[in-house]
């Protein structure tokens, strides 16, 4: 009976563990049109390190902003969002020594699966200009988290158009 018992606990246990919202992660040397249940989960999170604190500063500082937004249900990018890639290109372009991670985000009025696909086309979108423009695909990874990361909190509109975004975070610092 004890093991029964014991048995039927693990078993709730890891079903709860499996049932949590899932980080979408994609390392930029595979494919950007994977499937959202084919990729891992995110990695932990680590402290950051000095040098990538500073670059972060220096890189908002120049870029203007770290983010683009996006009209509803779409990952087009506008021409404000092109103005802040390109000093984004221009700032990556030279520090070859960073890497980078751009996060797609979204508000919640769909379900989970259709916003964390809109988040990874947001993020894909972001990657694709910032690789036209001159930035080694290597270099950049992108992350869907659908709605779990919202900017803004409430249900307004300004709150609304501020989830729609993707962010472009400054994940290494290789040794030039």
């Amino acid at each position: 009976m004890k093991c029964v018992v014991a048995a039927a606990a693990v078993t709730l246990a890891l079903g709860a563990c499996s049932s949590g919202k899932k980080y979408h992660w994609e390392r930029a040397s595979r494919l950007d049109q994977q499937q959202p249940s084919e990729q891992a989960a995110r990695p932990p999170t680590r402290p950051a390190s000095a040098a990538v604190i500073d670059l972060t500063g220096d890189f908002v500082a120049y870029a203007g902003s770290d983010r683009v937004f996006f009209g509803n249900a779409g990952a087009k990018l506008s021409n404000e969002a092109k103005r802040v890639l390109d000093r984004q290109a221009q700032w990556l372009s030279r520090h070859p020594e960073v890497e980078a991670r751009i996060e797609g985000n979204t508000d919640y009025r769909a379900s989970d699966q259709h916003n964390f696909a809109l988040g990874q086309r947001r993020a894909v979108a972001v990657k694709q200009y910032l690789v036209s423009h001159g930035v080694a695909a290597e270099r950049i990874a992108t992350l869907s988290n659908g709605a779990t990361r919202p900017l803004a909190s409430g249900k307004s509109q300004n709150a609304l158009l501020r989830n729609r975004n993707a962010q472009t975070i400054i994940i290494s610092v290789e040794a030039p």
